[in-house]
């Protein structure tokens, strides 16, 4: 690998760490759901890898002759190089445009899973705690149900679970849920402080469940038919304003 100098080692590498930096700081706001914010920062995700690869570029090309293009001085190969950040640029763009538009609803994200059976699967209770662990057959047995992924560390569960619990409380929606990838003291700790209102709580300690519901980030919340088959789906915190447009009405509605 040639050396490069020095200054442009320091603007690749600063761009990398951009590259690193922001989708982290993409995930704590997402934590807030502040979309305008969660836009602003894909846009300079999205320009920051258009630099990083514009600049790798530019660095190998100054210093290797064999890119240098047929002349010799910097000719046709070397300009064809400039349209590969424009075609980058153009892909991410793309992807911004679609799916991180300030008007686009995050949480409204389509699922394969929709109006097909629960997957198969069988979880064992959350370790040193009372109560049955949760499998296909319980969500197939005749009766509306709330499935909630959760966990002690994720910070929107926190928000959600009283809205959950007063749902339970005061229509006697069956819930249950599935403790994702959590510590088992860990979330007997939580649901000691917050209340405890699943009837079933499976342990999915791998993960595994999880993909094969299609969850990729918590929580998440799936209505079930009386017949087992997947209704809703509704990723990140159920609000109040999520509670009366969009799962009472379908809890209502399968209920009948």
């Amino acid at each position: 690998m040639p050396d490069l100098p020095q200054y442009q080692l320091a603007l690749v590498a600063v761009l990398a760490a951009l590259l690193y930096a922001v989708p982290t700081l993409i995930a704590i706001v997402r934590a807030h759901h502040n979309r305008h914010a969660i836009f602003a920062l894909d846009i300079l995700l999205g320009w920051t890898f258009l630099g990083w690869v514009a600049a790798l570029i530019w660095s190998l090309t100054a210093v290797n002759p064999a890119v240098q293009g047929v002349d010799g001085k910097g000719g046709k190969l070397r300009h064809l190089t400039y349209f590969v950040p424009v075609i980058v640029f153009g892909v991410i763009a793309g992807y911004l445009l679609w799916g991180l538009d300030p008007e686009r609803d995050p949480r409204a994200i389509p699922s394969v899973m929709i109006d097909k059976p629960v997957p198969e699967f069988e979880l064992a209770p959350i370790e040193g705690m009372e109560g049955p662990g949760l499998k296909t057959a319980d969500l197939t047995g005749g009766q509306v149900t709330l499935v909630n992924f959760f966990a002690s560390w994720c910070v929107p569960c926190r928000v959600e679970h009283p809205i959950l619990t007063e749902l339970v409380e005061r229509d006697g929606v069956r819930l249950v849920g599935i403790n994702y990838k959590n510590e088992a003291e860990e979330a007997r700790a939580w649901l000691a402080e917050l209340g405890n209102p699943y009837a079933r709580i499976g342990a999915d300690t791998t993960g595994r469940v999880g993909i094969e519901w299609g969850v990729y980030g918590l929580p998440e919340t799936f209505v079930i038919d009386k017949q087992g088959r997947i209704r809703y789906r509704h990723v990140g915190p159920i609000d109040a304003r999520v509670m009366e447009r969009e799962i009472r009405p379908r809890l209502r509605e399968l209920g009948e």
